[in-house]
C-alpha cells in the first residue's frame, strides 16, 4: 500500500477529471478534492443555459487551438494528448451520451448539466476521492522532512550563526551568546512543530 496523498483544490469539472484521473490510474493513493463552497461542480451546473455544454465537435487539435488565440501554442500539445474524441469516449464508458448541435456545441442527450455533475460525483467516489465541501484552502506551506529538507536546512543554518555567540569572552559581547541560543531554541521548536506534521507540504484551510 502507498502512503502517497495527493490533494485536489478546487471542485470544478477540471478539479474533478484530474482526481478521478489521479485515483483511477493510482488506486493506493489518497486523493481529497477541496472545494471553497458549500457545492461542488456549481459552474458546470449553470453552464450551456443549464445544459452543460461539454465540448465541441473538433476534432483536429490544429483546428481546436484556432478557438484559444491566447492559449492556443500551449493547449496543441494537450489537446494531441486528449481531445473533444477523449471526452466524448470517456463520458460514453460511464454511461453519458452526447449529442451533436448543428453549431458543433456538445450536450448530454438528457439536456440538462445535472447528468454531468451526478457522472463526475459518481465516478469520483467509485475512484475513492474524498470529497470535502465548505472547505477553503488559504495558503500551501512547505514543511521540514526527516533528515533535512525544505524548512530544516534553513532552520540549522540560522542556528549555527547564534552558536557563534558563545565565543564571546570579552565584555557585553557574550550576551550575544545567550541571544543566539534563545534563537536557536525558537528554531528548533519550530523545526519539532514542522517535523510532526506529515506530508511535504502543509495545506492550512482555516
Amino acid at each position: 500500500m502507498s502512503d502517497l496523498k495527493i490533494v485536489v483544490i478546487g471542485g470544478g469539472a477540471a478539479g474533478f477529471f484530474g482526481a478521478i484521473t489521479c485515483a483511477t490510474s493510482h488506486p493506493h493513493t489518497q486523493v481529497t478534492l477541496l472545494e471553497a463552497s458549500p457545492q461542488v461542480l456549481s459552474k458546470v451546473r449553470i453552464s450551456g443555459g443549464g445544459r452543460c455544454n461539454v465540448t465541441h465537435a473538433c476534432f483536429d487539435p490544429a483546428v481546436l487551438v484556432q478557438a484559444y488565440p491566447r492559449g492556443g501554442k500551449a493547449l496543441r500539445g494537450a489537446f494531441t494528448r486528449f481531445q473533444p474524441q477523449d471526452t466524448i469516449a470517456w463520458f460514453a464508458s460511464q454511461g453519458v451520451s452526447l449529442k451533436t448541435e448543428a453549431d458543433g456545441r456538445m450536450f448530454p442527450m438528457t439536456d440538462n448539466s445535472q447528468t454531468i455533475v451526478d457522472c463526475l460525483i459518481t465516478v469520483a467516489k467509485m475512484a475513492g476521492v474524498q470529497i470535502r465541501t465548505s472547505t477553503p484552502v488559504k495558503s500551501v506551506l512547505p514543511i521540514c522532512q526527516e533528515g533535512g529538507g525544505l524548512g530544516a536546512g534553513r532552520k540549522e543554518d540560522k542556528g549555527d550563526k547564534g552558536d557563534k555567540g558563545d565565543k564571546g569572552d570579552k565584555g557585553d559581547k557574550g550576551d550575544k551568546g545567550d541571544k543566539g541560543d534563545k534563537e536557536v531554541g525558537k528554531q528548533g521548536s519550530r523545526g519539532k512543530r514542522a517535523e510532526e506534521a506529515e506530508g511535504e507540504f502543509k495545506i492550512q484551510n482555516s
